[in-house]
């Protein structure tokens, strides 16, 4: 969590993040990806809010990449 502070210096939410990010077991470009998202009076609701979205996106896009080097390989 300190290291989301450090990559994320301007944002107040930082440590919301990376401990939202570390409950998911996400690692820091998670923490990157969602600093670029938050807006500044966003609080720690909003965070869980689109750290859910892309882990659920996440799974379906590794989902269609595996099953896309599935068809590439026949």
């Amino acid at each position: 969590m300190e290291v989301s502070v450090k990559v994320l210096p301007k944002l107040k939410i930082a440590s919301v993040i990376g401990k939202a990010v570390w409950d998911q077991r996400g690692d820091i470009r998670d923490v990157i990806s969602i600093g670029k998202l938050v807006r500044e009076n966003d609080g720690p609701k909003e965070v869980e809010h689109i750290v859910s979205t892309m882990n659920k996106y996440d799974g379906e896009i590794k989902e269609q990449l595996c099953w896309n080097c599935l068809d590439n390989s026949q």
